[in-house]
């Protein structure tokens, strides 16, 4: 099926605006440029690859140096005007600002002022303007596969909602493991699910392009018995360490190991496993790994209570933004945060 756009190509062009601007990716850079230029005046459209917004930042429930929430949990509609300044929630609903989820961009020809985009729409299969989200489909599905948002912590349905609290908040079907059983169609109440539902292309008219498609993670488990990771399942990333603590995660919020779920009493944190190391061609810093685990560490004392031993193993403590310093006093004063200077070799699995 192929559908061009002109609708969305009318509009750039008949809108009193300063020009058009295609946005490729939806995580935070791409989001923050999003409002930016909507809010001056530019038509916006925003792709991405997943069927939801927010990339990395999505997944994170509180953000250093001052623990307010994540996009993710932002105010409701109805309250945004007493939200803060840097909610970016608040202003995603702009009439400037296109979103278009789970599209990728085919190729891009023209030139500045003049660039012809060809996008291609992945199907969900579940129809959004109609879908009222009651989860019937799920509870019926039965196939699984790891939740790539709870970093494989969990588990999810080949019908699922990609992140719970969805910017959009939509369902999808995860074409890849679908086997068209039909069992969520025949349950779902307002008939919302469409399994033969095509790709769709199209073709956008823009002056601009800004390419945000943002950063991979790395793996540990590169550094065998540096790290550990991967032969001990209670050896986890700081992202996987996040979703652990999510009220959305494995364990509601609570402070548990992944491998039997007993409470976690004793964490450590190994600082530059990946960067600073010119052996592995990576001999920068990843500068935000310092306050990444300051922060993780406070919300362990916080989620654990009293009991709690949490140690962080570093070479060179980089507290260098604004309010970053008084972060790190705050940790060690009042949480207990222990900050050991080394560079750690090994990690034995007991």
């Amino acid at each position: 099926m192929v559908a061009v756009v002109e609708d969305k190509t009318n509009l750039a062009e008949e809108s009193p605006s300063f020009g058009s601007v295609l946005i490729v990716g939806a995580g935070v850079a791409g989001i923050r440029a999003a409002l930016d230029l909507a809010q001056v005046g530019y038509r916006v459209w925003m792709t991405d690859a997943s069927p939801a917004l927010g990339g990395i930042l999505s997944k994170l429930d509180y953000q250093f140096p001052n623990d307010h929430c994540g996009m993710c949990k932002m105010l409701p509609l109805v309250g945004r005007e007493q939200a803060s300044q840097f909610c970016m929630r608040k202003s995603l609903f702009h009439d400037n600002i296109e979103i278009l989820p789970f599209t990728d961009v085919v190729s891009i020809r023209g030139e500045p002022g003049a660039f012809q985009v060809d996008l291609l729409e992945h199907a969900r299969w579940v129809d959004s303007d109609v879908c009222i989200g009651t989860g019937l489909c799920a509870s019926v599905c039965p196939l699984e596969a790891p939740e790539a948002f709870n970093q494989g912590l969990t588990r999810r349905k080949a019908i699922y909602r990609p992140v719970p609290h969805n910017l959009p908040n939509l369902w999808a079907i995860d074409a890849e493991l679908c086997d068209r059983c039909g069992k969520c169609v025949e349950i779902c109440p307002v008939g919302a699910i469409h399994l033969d539902a095509p790709d769709k292309r199209s073709t956008l008219a823009v002056d601009a392009v800004i390419v945000a498609t943002g950063t991979g993670l790395y793996d540990p488990s590169q550094q065998g018995d540096l790290s550990s990771y991967g032969l001990s399942p209670d050896v986890v990333t700081s992202l996987q360490f996040e979703r652990l603590l999510s009220g959305t995660g494995r364990y509601d919020g609570e402070l548990r190991r992944p491998s039997d779920g007993r409470v976690a009493k004793k964490i450590a944190w190994l600082q530059c496993v990946g960067s600073r190391n010119r052996a592995q061609g990576r001999d920068y810093c990843s500068s935000i790994c310092c306050m990444f685990a300051l922060k993780e560490a406070v919300l362990a004392h916080e989620k654990g209570g009293e009991g709690v031993d949490t140690a962080i193993f570093y070479m060179d403590m980089r507290t260098f933004g604004k309010d970053f310093q008084r972060y790190r006093q705050q940790a060690e004063q009042k949480h207990g945060v222990r900050l050991i200077r080394c560079r750690v070799h090994t990690v034995d699995k007991t």
